[in-house]
């Protein structure tokens, strides 16, 4: 980094406090304000600054992305946190972990007494179908020494005005969780989730991501860059795939934006 962002010394120790995770230290990070928290995550392992799982996390980020360079929107009170966790894992079996984020932040915020649904492959969403979170994952480097990163936003106390698809947490449920909170709140379950997916991979969780799924068994579009598929969304495959029947033929997909049809 060219230049070190302000860091929060009393909040992080105050984190630190509240995240529990059996035998492991964590590093903690909590910044005023940077361009982005993966950002900011790849250039501290990269210099060894992480030891254990590490989160990053600030109070405020200006160039926030979201899954194929998408511009993350930018509310006051959100979470912008992102993980850093040592694996050994070959490349390809990773991307499933963004469906396992899913699943395991949505367990933590369900227990504040709110009803959530995911979206494939990397979307939080409110029981009305809006969107409150996403995440997104990338691995930092080789195969000597490897790190995924895992980036998430939720939007706890406000949504963005110019996004009438999005809700915020308290749009849910009547308590309203700082971001200090939700990242204590979501942390530790994280790491043992990335503990259970190393062990046992997708397959742990692909039968709870699908009890949370959005448009399942009904028509959907997915859209990429050149392409779109229409067809019936049946599924997930062993990597976290999509599964949609085209034409009598279940089809999968491992990129690509999902949307429901009207009719089939």
């Amino acid at each position: 980094m060219s230049r070190e962002p302000a860091r929060l010394g009393e909040l992080e120790h105050e984190l630190a406090g509240g995240i529990r995770s059996a035998g492991r230290s964590w590093s903690i990070f909590y910044f005023d304000e940077v361009a982005s928290t993966m950002d900011v995550a790849r250039d501290l392992w990269e210099r060894g600054d992480t030891k254990g799982p590490a989160l990053v996390a600030t109070r405020s980020q200006s160039a926030g992305r979201g899954r194929r360079g998408r511009e993350w929107l930018q509310t006051e009170g959100a979470l912008y946190a992102t993980y850093v966790f040592e694996t050994d894992l070959p490349v390809e079996r990773l991307a499933a972990f963004s469906l396992v984020m899913g699943v395991a932040i949505v367990k933590e915020l369900e227990s504040l007494g709110c009803e959530l649904r995911l979206k494939w492959p990397n979307d939080i969403m409110s029981a009305d179908v809006r969107k409150i979170g996403g995440i997104l994952i990338e691995v930092a480097g080789d195969d000597r020494r490897r790190a995924l990163l895992c980036g998430c936003g939720i939007n706890l106390l406000n949504s963005p005005r110019s996004l009438p698809a999005a809700a915020a947490l308290t749009d849910c449920v009547s308590k309203e969780l700082s971001s200090l909170a939700a990242a204590q709140l979501i942390s530790a379950p994280l790491f043992s989730a990335f503990q259970t997916f190393e062990r046992d991979g997708f397959a742990a969780y692909k039968q709870q991501w699908l009890n949370k799924a959005m448009c399942l068994g009904k028509p959907v579009r997915l859209e990429n860059d050149v392409r779109h598929v229409d067809g019936i969304f049946r599924g997930l495959g062993a990597n976290g795939e999509i599964q949609i029947e085209v034409g009598g033929r279940v089809l999968e997909y491992s990129s690509g934006d999902l949307s429901l049809r009207s009719s089939a």
